[in-house]
């Protein structure tokens, strides 16, 4: 009887169970509004907390993960499909697709460049120029810009578009600048992304080239291993090996060798890796991030050409291994530092592992008169570190800036020198000295100490012809850097700097470009002595599209620029909005002829246009075009930074 109603009472509570699952499900499907109303109290956070990157030696690493222990909302991952970003933090809107494309790691407040910033451009267009962004360029202001514009969350444009292309390219192309920590967070923002083989690869790839190698190695995935050829197979007996099984590693490498196998630096790295035996390897001039990783803890003998692609996570990688030759390493971290992925401190202590003769310490500028390379700018740097009489001091400073020049090395030789450069006090005796800190202190960003030194020389010229020869020199550039409010109405200012240059052709066709291109004017006059007649020959200009597209965005008035987050008409020289009566016509003018697309087209184009080459050679033509293609679209900041970084790298 009692088993008989436990039965009865049993089946009773199982249908108000169903019950209940029934109205929970029509509730849920029916008003997805309603749960999701119910978060808005308080922002979630969706951070990642990139427990992968934290034994990596990048900088921009560290400071990640420094600005998160400080901060927890200060980097949170944008996911624009389903978030609403607030003031508050990022919100859960609606539960609706998420577009993986569309996925982005930037806030607006640390530079995303707008969701709508693909907005009028052809997709064909991005599908075509976004793999070919510059990503070896030695330029940070561009590089920063390609960041923004790969970070930023953003609607995909128009048109159809393979499954996951956009987010991948976006990736990789993070990836190839150095930027890993970028990199994660964006894979870190797609939902499920561990269900996609190629997004996984990618993951591995960057703990690769992270120095995580527990994190690749709890990791190699069984269900993807036929989607890649031999590649998870290479992974996983490079993990045998690293974790002591040598013996199935080399059973491995039999088996790959007998399927045909044909990276002969991945086999040559591996027998290395499993007999212990110093390897040489001749040629090495595109290594993979997994052979990067077993370069990193093999015994191996690398050639120089491995740092020859300027690939940043080569010159990283092999600037921080000790056990690799010093002489590799000195040009790797020179190289890293240019491309922006290894410090100033980084490249400082390895220079400071250079050892010198007494007959070289004893006479350092004799030898830096019959020599060159970084091993001469190194002996440079120790003796203008061990000397306490500044002018003496500033002297070795001055020989290896010019070294630095001469062997194409001059940002990374500031940064060597910086902290020396920067304790110098501007004084009367080493007035001739003005000019190389006023440029080194601009490239290490320290304004106010440049307009110490520019201040100097300006008190002194009126007194001394020298002195005077030195401000006419530096004034177009203090001009654009804002050392002088006074030079903006300064009618004379370049036919004092044609004189005191000594009319050079090819410097003066730079600054005049450049010059008129952020919004100053050149006068007409000036123009007209820089004429010698000759033909320019030898000029390269972007693809006839690329060039045509800037032309577009040169028809735009100048002076104005229409800011589309808050529709307002803004003045680009004074960064101020107009007033109402003056706007109509012109936002209407700008409105009609702004065909080209939005800010992310513009990025696109002036970055492919200025090239890997960057802005130490392109023409100036094409780098004046770039930056009044960035002025229209509001980029003006960058657009002066990325002038005063052209002006400097070409020596004026």
């Amino acid at each position: 009887m009692i088993a008989s109603q436990n039965r009865s009472f049993n089946k009773k509570n199982k249908c108000h169970f169903n019950i209940w699952i029934v109205l929970i499900t029509v509730i849920f499907f029916c008003f997805p509004g309603y749960l999701s109303s119910a978060q808005e109290g308080s922002p979630i956070d969706l951070i990642p907390e990139l427990k992968d990157l934290k034994r990596t030696n990048d900088s921009s690493t560290k400071q990640y993960l420094k600005r998160k222990k400080q901060n927890n909302d200060s980097l949170e991952v944008i996911r624009p499909a389903i978030a609403n970003i607030t003031k508050k933090g990022v919100q859960i809107d609606t539960l609706g697709a998420l577009n993986s494309n569309e996925v982005g790691a930037l806030m607006e407040t640390d530079g995303a460049l707008g969701f709508e910033l693909w907005n009028g451009t052809p997709l064909s267009l991005v599908v075509s120029l976004l793999p070919k962004l510059p990503v070896t360029v030695n330029s940070l202001v561009m590089k920063n810009l390609m960041r923004r514009l790969l970070l930023s969350p953003a609607k995909k444009p128009k048109g159809h578009i393979k499954d996951n292309w956009l987010i991948l390219t976006r990736i990789k192309t993070l990836m190839a600048l150095g930027d890993l920590v970028g990199a994660r967070r964006l894979l870190e923002a797609i939902p499920n992304f561990s269900e996609n083989s190629e997004l996984v690869r990618l993951s591995l790839e960057t703990s690769l080239l992270s120095g995580n190698y527990s994190k690749v190695c709890g990791r190699v995935p069984s269900k993807f291993q036929s989607d890649f050829g031999f590649f998870w197979q290479k992974v996983l007996n490079f993990c045998r090996i690293i974790k002591g099984g040598k013996d199935k590693a080399a059973l491995g490498l039999s088996l790959m060798r007998e399927a045909g196998v044909e990276d002969k630096h991945f086999m040559l790295l591996a027998d290395a890796l499993i007999s212990g035996e110093v390897q040489t390897i001749k040629t090495f001039p595109k290594p993979s991030p997994l052979h990067l990783a077993m370069i990193g803890v093999s015994k191996v003998v690398l050639p120089m050409d491995i740092i020859s692609s300027n690939d940043a996570n080569v010159a990283r990688i092999i600037a921080s291994d000790p056990r690799k030759s010093l002489t590799l390493r000195l040009k790797a971290a020179e190289q890293a530092n240019n491309l922006g992925v290894f410090s100033a401190d980084k490249l400082r202590k390895v220079f400071d592992e250079l050892k010198f003769s007494e007959i070289e310490i004893e006479k350092p500028l004799s030898y830096a008169d019959v020599r060159f390379g970084p091993r001469i700018r190194g002996l440079l740097y120790y003796a203008a570190k061990k000397q306490s009489i500044p002018s003496i001091q500033a002297e070795a400073i001055a020989r290896a800036l010019s070294l630095g020049r001469y062997e194409k090395r001059y940002f990374s030789t500031v940064n060597i020198f910086g902290v020396l450069i920067q304790n110098l006090r501007p004084a009367k005796e080493l007035a001739w000295f003005a000019a190389e800190a006023i440029r080194a202190l601009l490239i290490l960003g320290d304004f106010d100490k440049a307009r110490s030194w520019y201040k100097l020389v300006a008190n002194m010229a009126n007194s001394s012809a020298a002195e005077k020869k030195v401000l006419n020199l530096v004034n177009p550039i203090a001009r654009i850097a804002g050392l002088s409010n006074g030079l903006s109405q300064e009618t004379n200012l370049f036919d004092l700097w044609l004189r005191a240059e000594g009319a050079q052709k090819s410097k003066s066709d730079v600054l005049f470009h450049i010059n008129d291109s952020v919004g100053f004017v050149t006068p007409e006059e000036i123009w007209l002595k820089s004429i010698d007649g000759v033909p320019r020959t030898g000029v390269v200009l972007p693809d006839f599209v690329i060039w045509n597209r800037l032309q577009g965005v040169q028809k735009l008035n100048l002076n104005y620029f229409l800011n589309k987050r808050n529709n307002t008409l803004v003045d680009s020289v004074n960064d101020k909005s107009l007033p109402k009566a003056k706007t109509d016509k012109i936002k209407s003018d700008l409105e009609s002829e702004n065909s080209i697309g939005g800010i992310g087209e513009v990025i696109l184009l002036a970055m492919v246009a200025i090239g890997n080459n960057g802005p130490a050679s392109a023409d100036p033509v094409v780098l004046g075009s770039a930056l009044r293609a960035l002025i229209s679209v509001g980029l003006r900041k960058e657009a002066l930074s990325l002038a005063l970084e052209i002006l400097l790298v070409r020596e004026l």
